[in-house]
């Protein structure tokens, strides 16, 4: 099993313009040529949204019938939808018409909930085959808060095998609480160890000032690591704030400065 390419990735996209001007920016970065890390577009969804309700985040979760219009089929980007639920017990149902409103352009889903069901995501895996999963595990929520790191590692081998192509680390879940490296690092290690094919990723209050002094301490020893930023990303107003395209390109220059090799 080839590991699935690392990515740094911006969550909460509104418009196409916002996707069209990050991809620019990621292609030229990465000279136009082909990427050693994609560019990692996160929309968010729930089952909230899915029902044709507003979502308390309403400044970063797009209406449903409009992912379409901002999803845009690049070799710079990994399209990914990022879902919730408050009826874990209707995943699959849930995921599937998530990928009916994504559409074929729709590379992964991200989990941002405890332990979805296995059956579910195969299930899906069944109809999608080149869908890629990302397990977000937030270790100060309930169903992780009484496990070790490497309980939490087996778990994951145990119940997923081969399915999640990358396991998230992230104790802000979009809210911008800074990275805390030491626990970070020992989640990062244990998942890495029990899980060698999986890729590994981590986010937390991440944006272009303090992104280099918090990756770097994680990079030499993992040096594939993907990151995401949401949070911190995000303006003040109502609904969650809308993404800061500055502030967004500038997290990119930086992330590339980090990551992407030069010529």
């Amino acid at each position: 099993m080839n590991k699935a390419k690392p990515y740094i990735g911006v969550t909460g996209f509104m418009e196409l313009d916002e996707v069209e001007r990050c991809r620019e920016c990621w292609a030229e970065l990465c000279q136009n040529e082909t990427p050693q890390r994609l560019l990692m577009i996160g929309i968010l969804i729930s089952s909230t949204t899915l029902a044709g309700q507003v979502n308390s985040l309403s400044g970063q979760f797009p209406r449903c019938s409009l992912i379409r219009k901002i999803v845009i089929d690049s070799p710079y980007l990994f399209n990914c939808l990022h879902f919730n639920t408050r009826a874990p017990e209707n995943l699959y149902d849930q995921l599937m018409l998530s990928m009916d409103y994504g559409g074929e352009k729709i590379n992964g889903i991200q989990l941002n909930m405890v332990w979805p069901e296995a059956k579910a995501l195969q299930r899906v895996k069944t109809q999608y085959p080149r869908l890629k999963y990302v397990l977000q595990v937030s270790p100060h929520l309930a169903g992780y808060q009484l496990m070790t790191p490497m309980q939490v590692a087996c778990k994951i081998k145990a119940v997923y095998g081969n399915l999640i192509d990358y396991v998230l680390v992230d104790f802000s879940r979009g809210l911008g609480q800074e990275l805390p490296l030491d626990d970070v690092r020992l989640y990062l290690r244990a998942i890495a160890e029990i899980n060698p094919d999986i890729s590994l990723g981590t986010g937390s209050g991440l944006y272009a000032e303090n992104l280099r002094p918090l990756i770097t301490q994680l990079t030499p020893e993992f040096p594939d690591l993907s990151f995401d930023a949401q949070g911190r990303l995000h303006d003040n107003s109502d609904g969650g704030g809308r993404l800061m395209l500055p502030e967004t390109i500038a997290y990119l220059k930086e992330g590339a400065q980090i990551t992407v090799p030069t010529k």
